[in-house]
């Protein structure tokens, strides 16, 4: 009987939280996640508003700024638009905590920098974006507690090997600038240009701006003691002893 209830429960987990992407017919979206806390659809080639999210009610459209009209194509969770911009695609995985975006590029001649445009809710309370020490941002709509989001610090890899990639690479000076334009912000994603183009680098190079949609938020202190004594603080005590 434990196994049973064991493989319901992963069965229920799974089918609420279920990134792959299934056809759509939405406001000229053509795919969206099956089931998640929160809802990810894309069109059919990348452009004006081609990602839309919703948090909590709260939907976010995504543009990518001078990219090509090029067809998507969908595998899985993740969708590729190949050939977005001279010399780079397009990649995004939607995960259980958010979306995985992937800008790859194949050889020293694609752009250093990319452009996007993040449309907030068009009612209601506009959004507030706050820069983090470690580069990232996070992304607040009120009367939401915490971030809606968070738009992760960029890492940048070059190829290893067939099939591989190198540890993510500090050297390559990723960066992420975020600026609010009325209720939209700017986002741009960029890579030294000495770095990508100096001799003996191996490609593709993939330039790693995550989206999490769902992030931490609390955290927690975890204490090793012989004894407990129950109450209600700020800490969660986890553990047993002799008697307890």
């Amino acid at each position: 009987m434990a196994g049973y209830y064991k493989d319901r429960m992963v069965h229920e987990l799974r089918r609420k939280a279920d990134s792959r992407l299934r056809p759509v017919t939405d406001d000229g979206y053509r795919w969206a996640n099956t089931a998640n806390a929160f809802t990810a659809r894309f069109a059919s080639s990348p452009g004006e508003g081609f990602l839309s999210f919703g948090v909590q009610g709260r939907e976010f459209r995504l543009t990518s700024v001078g990219s090509r009209a090029v067809e998507g194509r969908v595998a899985g969770s993740a969708v590729d638009y190949a050939g977005a911009y001279p010399g780079a695609d397009l990649h995004y995985a939607v995960i259980s905590t958010g979306v995985k975006e992937l800008i790859r590029l194949a050889d020293a001649s694609a752009p250093t920098s990319y452009e996007f445009r993040l449309e907030g809710p068009a009612t209601g309370p506009p959004a507030s974006v706050e820069a983090r020490p470690e580069g990232s941002y996070a992304v607040s709509v009120p009367p939401l507690d915490g971030p809606a989001f968070v738009l992760e610090a960029p890492t940048v890899t070059e190829a290893a090997g067939p099939g591989e990639l190198s540890p993510p690479d500090p050297g390559a000076n990723p960066r992420l600038t975020v600026e609010p334009d009325g209720r939209d912000f700017v986002l741009r994603v960029s890579v030294d240009p000495g770095w990508l183009r100096a001799p003996g680098r191996q490609f593709p190079v993939e330039i790693d701006p995550t989206l999490t949609i769902q992030p931490d938020v609390e955290d927690a202190t975890f204490v090793t003691a012989p004894n407990y004594v129950p109450g209600t603080w700020e800490r969660l005590y986890i553990g047993g002893s002799s008697d307890t």
